[in-house]
């Protein structure tokens, strides 16, 4: 868990209301790439961003028929979605505050391989083509710089994008799929953007599994952040930041000539007002373990508890796929 800084490490001298830029540029990204990582997802992350990069790198990487069906035939993004969620930022959080070099960042990309591995004995064509990987690992590591274009917003620090690479660069040597080990890392960041472009722009097909996983899933991030009044608020930041490829393909529609601007403009601002605000006083590891972040997390997974048996009960969801009760608790376990 970070710790936040109260004064400046040479100095002494009490840090400044805004002191995570300049210490992103003055860290060295060939070296202190995780460090950079650490500090993006302490000070600038909080869980809709993240539930954003979930959903917008998965339906990417669902564009792929088989990753559609082995996602819904798990039933863990639909039917256990909270659980998903958790489970999904447990590996953010490894990865990017403690480091994926780290001792907590290893043992959750090795926990990934065993659940890929166990997912694989039921679904014999998932998890076999290094393609699969490295397209998911462009897609975490271009989100920020394609949504703040698509924000007309200004680019980070050229520091992140080093250090994206970097650390999913450590991440995929340690990745292992049923045909071994992962290959083919681009070279440069550059590359990763390129991988993600070339992936997006195949001629891929839509289908029934794509529907329902990306709608399932842009409906709960709806659920999860906004009251239902301003679901169309959710659906239409979902449209805004995922690419027209990806939206064709899974059928998303695009912004709507009112919503789209209205949106835009919104989270534009909220975002700009941001920048300019004093940098949070306590790290998002510590702010998301308060009791108060707790209660709010038991709030949410009964909520949302209620929200899947409505989608159940009205047809909006299918039935959950059946399998013996022990090995989904070892698989469950595994992630």
């Amino acid at each position: 868990m970070t710790t936040a800084p109260t004064a400046d490490r040479a100095t002494g001298a009490p840090r400044p209301r805004r002191w995570v830029d300049a210490e992103i540029a003055r860290l060295d990204p060939e070296h202190d790439y995780e460090q950079i990582l650490r500090l993006v997802a302490e000070y600038r992350l909080d869980f809709l961003p993240m539930n954003l990069v979930l959903l917008v790198s998965t339906a990417g990487a669902v564009m792929n028929p088989e990753g559609a069906r082995t996602l819904v035939g798990t039933g863990k993004m639909l039917h256990r979605s909270e659980r998903r969620f958790d489970d999904g930022n447990g590996y953010f959080f490894a990865w990017l505050v403690d480091g994926v070099n780290s001792e907590a960042g290893i043992a959750a990309t090795e926990r990934l391989n065993r659940y890929h591995l166990g997912v694989a004995r039921e679904h014999p064509a998932a998890f076999g083509q290094d393609e699969d990987y490295l397209y998911t690992l462009a897609a975490l590591a271009v989100f920020g710089e394609r949504m703040r274009r698509a924000l007309d917003l200004p680019p980070e620090h050229p520091n992140v994008a080093i250090a994206w690479h970097h650390a999913l660069r450590d991440l995929c040597s340690r990745l292992v799929g049923t045909h071994g080990p992962v290959t083919g890392f681009p070279d440069d960041y550059a590359g990763l953007l390129a991988m993600a472009e070339e992936w997006e722009a195949r001629s891929w097909q839509t289908t029934p599994e794509g529907l329902e996983l990306i709608n399932g899933m842009t409906r709960q991030l709806c659920e999860r952040f906004f009251p239902r009044p301003l679901h169309w608020f959710g659906r239409t930041l979902v449209q805004l930041v995922t690419p027209e490829p990806i939206r064709r393909v899974h059928r998303m529609g695009d912004p709507g000539p009112v919503a789209g601007p209205v949106v835009k403009a919104l989270f534009r601002r909220a975002l700009l007002a941001q920048a300019k605000a004093p940098d949070p006083a306590l790290p998002f590891s510590q702010r998301r373990t308060s009791p108060r972040a707790a209660q709010a997390a038991d709030k949410r997974r009964a909520r949302m508890a209620r929200v899947h048996e409505s989608a159940l009960r009205t047809g909006a969801l299918s039935t959950p796929p059946t399998r013996t009760g022990r090995a989904e608790a070892a698989r469950d376990a595994s992630a």
